[in-house]
């Protein structure tokens, strides 16, 4: 093993302490701590089975759920006036949400990387909706979940929205944040620490990608 490929195992195993440094940390900007990656547990666990399913699969689950809830226990009727607000606020959501979600997933397809959570990410985004969070693509499935379930008056699929949500932040993203630390190292670090997981209302000066 020569001396220039024994220095560059160096510096990638450099690299990775001050990757993990800046994680533990907590450097995000609009987040604490549990706002960092953090290890996917992997295994033959339960996150391991809903890693097979599509994420979007299980927003279209839970909110069938709700569905047949009420159709098995009718939620009360809305009052005339809450119909009209509750429409035009679930248009808007669903409007912002088509936006975040699939037209962001269509930038990552003409752009040659995966959406498929399993597998290696090529490249890393940290410009346009990315400078404000780090998962627009899972925020704006929440936003066409609520803005369908308003549209609709689906009470008990609204209120199931946090089944969705929790399984995205306790399963995917972190096996997913896992996946960028491994392929990008320090550059993925920090860009974690400008960046919350979910949203982040304030930047550092001069931190424009």
């Amino acid at each position: 093993m020569d001396k220039q490929q024994v220095t560059g195992q160096v510096d990638f195993a450099q690299t990775r302490q001050r990757a993990g440094r800046l994680i533990e940390e907590g450097l995000a900007i609009g987040g604490n701590r549990n706002d960092q990656p953090i290890p996917a547990s992997g295994g033959d666990g339960a996150g391991s089975v809903l890693l097979r399913i599509p994420p979007p699969l299980v927003y279209v689950a839970a909110f069938l759920l709700g569905f047949g809830l009420q159709r098995l226990l009718p939620a009360p009727a809305a009052p005339p006036g809450l119909v009209d607000w509750s429409q035009a606020v679930g248009a808007v959501l669903l409007t912002l949400g088509v936006v975040l979600g699939p037209a962001n997933a269509l930038m990552f397809l003409f752009r040659g990387t995966t959406l498929n959570p399993v597998r290696t990410p090529t490249r890393l985004f940290t410009g346009g909706v990315y400078r404000f969070s780090r998962n627009p693509m899972y925020i704006g499935l929440l936003l066409i979940y609520a803005g369908v379930a308003l549209l609709h008056w689906q009470l008990y699929a609204l209120l199931l929205i946090w089944i969705p949500f929790g399984v995205v932040d306790r399963v995917y993203i972190p096996f997913e944040e896992q996946r960028m630390l491994n392929e990008f190292g320090a550059d993925y670090a920090s860009y974690c620490g400008r960046v919350g997981r979910w949203l982040t209302i304030a930047r550092p000066a001069g931190s424009a990608d």
